[in-house]
């Protein structure tokens, strides 16, 4: 199973779209954030078996991030790094009445790369828009939260105002509101991209500080650990 380009930083954008859809309650929660959490950082490792013990590998050079949220509880930016802590990209929200309407990304230069626009049709549903810095259509899609979690989000890729490709990504929750897998397939409905995760320590607000992921449903050894730091207000 090989993951695509699209899984990369799209990936994070497309992540932070959907955990900043339309919601009365503070982005902390649709985060699944417990407390006044004012930064999280988020680093990705390859799981690395010593004495019997999983600990972390090398470290990824994407999947770490770095989140800011103001005193409200407002996702105010992330952080796109490397596996050194540098940075790669950086997402800014644009708000309207306290939804986001619009997010821009930019890379380490501080040179624009896409814009976002975000249509709210609903608490449930809200669909989106990826604009490159020449204001043409990249990417569009839908996505579907139930219980302020998006469980489906279907995606169209755009070449030359054709589509290039088409995907859809399933998550799965927990009781708790942790994700538990997501699984992207294609327009043939075959799986392109599967993780599944396990939580394993915890900090004293019960936000999680350690997951194992792994690569298939079977899975019974980690691909990935991923570690997160947290400061609060």
């Amino acid at each position: 199973m090989t993951t695509k380009n699209y899984f990369k930083i799209p990936l994070l954008l497309m992540t932070i779209a959907i955990l900043t859809s339309c919601s009365n309650n503070s982005d902390w929660n649709r985060f699944g954030l417990n407390g006044k959490v004012k930064t999280y950082l988020e680093r990705k490792y390859e799981a690395e078996k010593k004495f019997g013990e999983w600990e972390n590998g090398d470290r990824e050079d994407y999947g770490n991030n770095r989140i800011f949220f103001d005193i409200e509880g407002n996702y105010q930016c992330a952080e796109y790094l490397d596996k050194d802590n540098g940075l790669l990209g950086k997402f800014i929200p644009q708000r309207e009445n306290g939804e986001i309407i619009e997010e821009i990304y930019y890379n380490k230069d501080g040179k624009l790369i896409n814009k976002i626009k975000n249509i709210h049709n609903s608490k449930d549903e809200f669909e989106f828009i990826v604009f490159n810095k020449d204001g043409e259509k990249t990417t569009q899609g839908k996505y579907y939260f139930v219980n302020n979690r998006c469980v489906k989000k279907e995606v169209q890729t755009f070449e030359e105002d054709k589509v290039k490709e088409e995907y859809s990504v399933v998550a799965e929750y927990d009781k708790k509101g942790h994700q538990i897998s997501e699984k992207h397939t294609d327009k043939k409905g075959e799986i392109t991209y599967f993780m599944k995760f396990k939580y394993i320590d915890f900090d004293k607000n019960n936000n999680w500080t350690k997951r194992f992921g792994y690569g298939s449903e079977e899975g019974e050894e980690p691909e990935n650990i991923f570690i997160r730091e947290y400061e609060y207000y």
